[in-house]
């Protein structure tokens, strides 16, 4: 079971405006549609995913500003490297990155806790909390594209490693 931090009193309450804002958009995403069937699609899946970025936000504000994330240790020392998961060409990936300048090294070692190349470097994945936020991300345009809520690390992936701003 994971213990995350106490949540401050403004995190609690932010919280509890979230959740009331989440129940009045699924209130409104039901009101749609009891007014107009699937006439109203587009306002209702509106509707329905900025109900779940706030139930996510709140939810994240509850644990005290953070949220569950996978981390690469070196099992030998249990320290944590300086890297953060990237997409290549191969798919995931583990991007090592120099803790002075923050560049990427050109190490790269597969995710999955099945990887052998990460075995063979005495490397292992566990989970570790960061501090997170809710955030409607997508890919595609228009009709033929896609949005969904993702917590995302607010650190970069690590402290030290590049990061993509949005």
């Amino acid at each position: 079971m994971t213990v995350y931090p106490t949540p401050s009193a403004e995190q609690l309450a932010s919280a509890q405006k979230l959740r009331t804002d989440a129940e009045s958009r699924y209130a409104a995403r039901e009101e749609s549609f009891q007014r107009c069937d699937t006439d109203g699609f587009l306002s209702q899946w509106a509707h329905d995913l900025s109900g779940q970025r706030a139930s996510a936000q709140a939810t994240i504000l509850e644990h005290g500003g953070v949220s569950e994330f996978v981390g690469l240790f070196r099992v030998a020392t249990d320290e944590r490297l300086p890297a953060k998961i990237i997409n290549n060409q191969y798919g995931t990936a583990w991007m090592i990155c120099d803790p002075t300048t923050g560049r990427a090294t050109g190490e790269f070692y597969p995710t999955g806790a099945r990887s052998r190349k990460q075995r063979k470097a005495g490397l292992e994945e566990r989970m570790e909390l960061a501090t997170a936020e809710a955030r409607i991300v997508g890919q595609g345009r228009g009709l033929s594209g896609s949005a969904w809520v993702q917590v995302v690390r607010t650190d970069g992936g690590w402290p030290g490693c590049p990061r993509k701003e949005r």
